[in-house]
């Protein structure tokens, strides 16, 4: 599975490192803009599989309480996040 994910890390790095002084405002818009499109297909993608995870109750496995106490510590993230 990690080589479904690879590709995103890489481009998430891309992203970041574009130096945003050097973009026309066009251009400045126009990456916005296609960012928040897929920013919306990625948190649609995310939606559909926490929904299956959770379905499933694939965080019991370690013996997690529940799946928000599950992400939380595997993310790094406070709970609710």
């Amino acid at each position: 599975m990690e080589c479904l994910v690879t590709p995103l890390r890489e481009a998430v790095d891309d992203l970041q490192a574009i130096n945003v002084d050097g973009l026309c405002d066009e251009d400045l818009s126009g990456l916005l803009v296609e960012l928040h499109t897929q920013s919306a297909r990625l948190n649609a993608a995310r939606v559909q599989l926490t929904g299956a995870w959770d379905a499933r109750r694939a965080w019991s496995t370690d013996g997690a309480k529940s799946a928000a106490a599950w992400l939380a510590h595997r993310t790094h993230q406070p709970r609710g996040r």
